[in-house]
């Protein structure tokens, strides 16, 4: 089964192109020992950052392989943010697959398999008080897939407004896991916990990933 991606644009989640990355995804990430339940809620996320195409850019403005353009720009499935914390440091780490598209340089559609590995290795994963599992926890975690589509999106996407697309990514996630396992989706148990005082913003320098 091969790896998709294009220039810029989304797969529509029901696409082959969107079912058979998520497919290599699982399968790359199963091997290290994620549950069905954490690379669905990974997946759930996915649909609002890349639309499950690998070498999307952030607003589809495509890099150049220079570098200082793009130190600003998200890229890839989960949107590296600078594309240069997964950019410079794939290349000094030889990840397998890895070839990041560029305006003026074409990339490998591997860079997808790439990218699972640096994630799965090096993810700026961070605990919040609503969902206090580590990293190392998620991977395993059996909760449902929406509360892990939630974890994720605090504890390592962290949009400038979270909330606008929560309920979206953990929807897509319950999704995922359907297709990927074949089975209905454990229940949903909705948000986690707010802070007190927090209304679910995100504090300033965890939204700092957006903006650098």
């Amino acid at each position: 089964m091969p790896w998709h991606a294009k220039v810029t644009g989304a797969y529509s989640r029901d696409s082959t192109e969107a079912i058979e990355n998520a497919q290599m995804i699982y399968g790359t990430l199963y091997a290290q020992g994620w549950t069905v339940n954490a690379v669905s809620g990974m997946l759930g996320n996915m649909g609002a950052e890349s639309g499950y195409n690998p070498w999307r850019w952030q607003s589809d403005k495509v890099g150049v392989s220079t570098g200082s353009p793009w130190t600003n720009k998200g890229y890839g499935f989960v949107q590296f943010t600078p594309a240069g914390k997964y950019i410079d440091a794939a290349a000094a780490k030889a990840f397998p697959g890895y070839g990041p598209n560029f305006s003026d340089k074409v990339g490998l559609v591997s860079d997808g398999y790439a990218q699972i590995l640096f994630v799965n290795q090096y993810a700026d994963y961070y605990t919040t008080d609503a969902y206090p599992l580590s990293f190392a926890d998620f991977k395993v975690s059996k909760e449902s897939p929406g509360y892990l589509a939630r974890a994720w999106l605090y504890n390592y996407e962290r949009p400038e407004d979270p909330g606008a697309t929560e309920e979206q990514r953990a929807k897509n996630a319950n999704y995922w896991y359907q297709i990927l396992s074949g089975e209905e989706p454990p229940p949903d148990p909705g948000p986690g916990p707010e802070p007190p005082g927090s209304k679910r913003k995100m504090p300033i320098w965890m939204m700092c990933r957006r903006w650098y």
